[in-house]
C-alpha cells in the first residue's frame, strides 16, 4: 500500500506454484497497472523475472 498509494482493500495475496515463492501479493485499482511482489515463506521479496511475474498475475 505504501508503494501504490492504495488502500488495504486494493491488495490481496495468493499462493504460488513457483519454486521458492510462497505468495504473490497483488495491489490493483481502476487507474494503474497492477503492482505485484513475490515473497518467500519468511516474507522476504523474491526476485523473479517480469515474465514469470506477469504469468502469475494471469493465473
Amino acid at each position: 500500500m505504501a508503494e501504490t498509494g492504495g488502500t488495504p482493500t486494493d491488495c490481496f495475496a495468493r499462493p504460488s506454484a513457483l519454486e521458492g515463492v510462497r505468495l504473490v501479493v497483488i495491489c490493483e485499482n481502476d487507474r494503474d497497472t497492477p503492482w505485484a511482489r513475490a515473497v518467500d515463506i519468511y516474507g522476504a521479496t523474491v526476485d523473479i523475472g517480469p515474465d514469470l511475474l506477469a504469468e502469475e498475475l494471469r493465473t
